[in-house]
């Protein structure tokens, strides 16, 4: 069969990889110039490695990329190493990453500790955690722990996360960042990029087409096949081409803009809410985090950002060019008045922040910022989330589609968009035979 895939995303990178096996025909559709999709990088002139433009780590029990990299020859690329994760609350920072730095955490008491950490083990060990989702984590953790390790650990971090839909979000969708959670942290050699790289190059060998600036503008049902529209950047004329195939990586506003779905599958489609990314990278002249946290979350109501992920206490500051780089991010709706701002603006209203957190910083010390938004970042998991769960085949014959908005109730990220990239490519091959 002849299949395109539109994205060259680790969902669509992985499927080219599976059908690529199997012999058939598969030409992926970029709209960047380069592959990685939400992983994808940049890299400043004086930088060895690029780095993403949002934050992004593996965990060492994240099966699917590493059963993909064994496959591809691709494994030396990786390795895992520990990470200092904290917490700010009332104005001091606490190591919170382990099951004896959560003993040490004096603003709840011995006992409210030991209820936190008894209930933590037991998601660990809980296998089958989706079974939580009728309940909200506010309503489950807060019966579990305790209203005040509720409203100390977790409800500032929902409502930085979540916003309005802070408590809302269903307790399988907690208990998954904690069952697939490792102490320590997986990265690429080069960055994602390198990775997302790489990955295209062992596709191109086995003889997988690469559209790379081109973006899909429609895609028309063509007497059983599928005839699909795009343009490539700096081109005035579009080109057709017919497939028997098609696989779509992308969001559903995404998908919706280039086919003509049926009303109840959009009226379904909508029932699925997403949340944009922002994430402000600073580049520093010293560390900002003098004692080598890499990942610190804000347990403090009503400030402007989620997390700060000082990168280089992570990755080596010489993969980048000596320069400490920290992220700074946020997660909101698009309509949000703060999503419209400048990285200037960004950086004058974090600024006062950053100081509460690091006694060093000063607006003098940076170097340059780069100001990164996606307007289709985070899916939102109510009561139940389940139920209206999209398919992968579409009511279109020979439509597929596979997209963060698949995976549930793990969250968005690197292992699991190959995981449902893969997925997708078996589904469609199984239909077909």
């Amino acid at each position: 069969m002849k299949i395109a895939i539109i994205g060259a995303g680790f969902t669509g990178l992985s499927a080219a990889w599976e059908l690529i096996k199997s012999g058939h025909e598969v030409q992926v559709y970029e709209k960047d110039s380069i592959p990685g999709g939400l992983a994808a990088g940049f890299k400043d002139s004086e930088w060895q490695w690029e780095l993403e433009k949002h934050y992004h780590h593996i965990f060492s029990t994240d099966k699917a990329i590493l059963q993909l990299l064994m496959e591809m020859g691709l494994s030396d690329l990786v390795f895992f190493q520990k990470t200092k994760t904290s917490l700010f609350y009332r104005n001091e920072k606490h190591q919170l990453d382990s099951p004896l730095s959560l003993l040490k955490f004096n603003p709840l008491s011995f006992i409210n500790r030991c209820h936190v950490a008894t209930v933590l083990a037991s998601l660990k060990l809980n296998k089958k955690g989706v079974n939580l989702e009728g309940k909200t984590a506010a309503q489950y953790l807060k019966k579990r722990m305790g209203e005040k390790a509720w409203n100390i650990l977790w409800k500032p971090l929902f409502e930085g996360k979540f916003g309005q839909y802070a408590n809302e979000v269903n307790m399988a969708w907690f208990w998954a960042r904690i069952f697939a959670r490792s102490q320590k942290l997986g990265y690429f050699t080069g960055g994602f990029a390198n990775l997302a790289l790489q990955m295209t190059k062992k596709l191109q060998e086995k003889e997988v087409k690469f559209k790379f600036s081109s973006k899909v503008l429609k895609l028309k049902p063509s007497d059983g096949s599928w005839e699909l529209s795009s343009k490539e950047e700096g081109k005035k004329k579009s080109n057709k081409e017919v497939f028997d195939k098609i696989i779509v990586t992308s969001t559903h506003p995404v998908l919706e803009k280039i086919v003509d779905l049926p009303k109840e599958l959009k009226k379904q489609h909508n029932r699925l809410q997403l949340l944009a990314a922002q994430t402000l990278v600073i580049a520093l002249k010293k560390p900002f985090f003098e004692d080598q946290t890499y990942w610190l979350n804000i347990n403090e109501n009503k400030w402007p950002f989620l997390a700060v992920v000082e990168q280089t206490n992570f990755i080596d500051k010489d993969k980048y060019g000596g320069n400490h780089l920290i992220y700074v991010a946020k997660y909101l709706k698009q309509s949000s008045k703060e999503y419209s701002l400048t990285k200037q603006q960004l950086l004058d209203k974090y600024s006062p922040f950053l100081k509460k957190l690091s006694s060093s910083y000063r607006k003098d010390l940076v170097k340059k910022t780069w100001l990164f938004k996606n307007d289709y970042a985070q899916p939102i998991s109510k009561v139940n989330h389940s139920t209206i769960l999209p398919q992968m085949e579409l009511s279109l014959p020979g439509l597929y589609w596979s997209s963060m908005q698949h995976i549930y109730p793990f969250d968005r990220g690197v292992n699991y968009a190959v995981d449902f990239g893969r997925k997708v490519a078996i589904i469609l091959e199984e239909k077909n035979e």
